[in-house]
């Protein structure tokens, strides 16, 4: 009869029990010390395998001012280049600024908004007759709704004379070209 080291399955299922409830009080002590490191508005740098974990824990009290977001300056009229829409601009204001008016809906997270952008530039610099407005659709909430439904980022309107005339979307700068041509007439 072999004699040797005895090890049954029963023993192998204690084992992993014993890890595991180790593991739940390791995590529970982990979860604890981040609570009380809270409760003194501290900062935390935990280091994991293969990078760092940074958190920061700030109360913010209620005689703390958070700071206003900068506001852009208000716009004028400036033939040649594209303009971002002010807080105080209405859509009415933006379509009745020129004959020719090419408003672009966009978003922030929206990448073809900004890969369109120097298209747009360029666009406004050979026909300095037209002016290019980008509103930021989820800041200027109000704007859009002026301005009716925008289902796709980016969105490009085109107005004569305050009058809506077509709408087109995506990034698509030879088509916003080709209308803009249209339009003047050239």
């Amino acid at each position: 009869m072999y004699s040797g080291c005895y090890f049954s399955v029963s023993t192998a299922n204690d084992l992993v029990k014993g890890l595991v409830s180790t593991m739940r009080f390791l995590n529970f002590l982990l979860l604890v010390a981040i609570f009380v490191l809270l409760l003194f508005n501290t900062h935390i740098t935990l280091t994991g395998v293969n990078h760092p974990i940074h958190l920061d824990f700030v109360q913010d009290f209620p005689e703390r001012q958070k700071p206003e977001p900068p506001v852009a300056p208000e716009p004028s009229v400036k033939f040649g280049r594209v303009i971002d829409v002010g807080k105080g601009d209405t859509f009415e204001s933006v379509v009745s600024s020129s004959d020719i008016v090419v408003v672009v809906f966009g978003a922030s997270w929206c990448a073809p908004c900004h890969s369109l952008r120097p298209d747009l530039e360029q666009i406004a610099a050979d026909y300095s007759s037209v002016v290019i407005y980008y509103v930021d659709a989820e800041q200027r909430r109000d704007f859009v709704d002026s301005a009716g439904r925008v289902a796709y980022y980016p969105c490009i309107r085109f107005y004569n004379n305050s009058e809506f005339q077509s709408e087109m979307f995506g990034s698509r700068p030879a088509g916003i070209r080709e209308t803009v041509k249209t339009m003047v007439g050239g």
